[in-house]
């Protein structure tokens, strides 16, 4: 059986309690299936992750779960746009 790969995202959403508890509800729903890992498409992930609507100023922090490693063909495309997520403000942006 081939594993299905889902990008899932929580929204960005001001920091209250009732926030980090959604959010820790999203954690908790996450689960690994399948079996057999072949490499994921992890710059998928971090494509949709650093189009969500940042706000200005934000110190964005993107934070990836997944249970295999990245497919090497797209290894440095993922470093890269990690590294550029951190060198650049949320203002520029997508």
């Amino acid at each position: 059986k081939k594993d299905d790969y889902l990008v899932r995202s929580f929204p960005l959403a001001e920091m209250s309690e009732t926030n980090l508890n959604r959010m820790l509800g999203f954690v908790n729903s996450l689960e690994a299936s399948g079996g057999g890992d072949k490499p994921e498409p992890v710059d998928l992930a971090l494509d949709k992750a650093v189009a969500m609507n940042w706000r200005d100023k934000a110190h964005g922090k993107i934070i990836v779960i997944t249970d295999a490693t990245v497919h090497s063909r797209n290894r440095a495309r993922t470093l890269q746009m990690a590294r550029d997520f951190r060198a650049v403000p949320a203002t520029a942006l997508p």
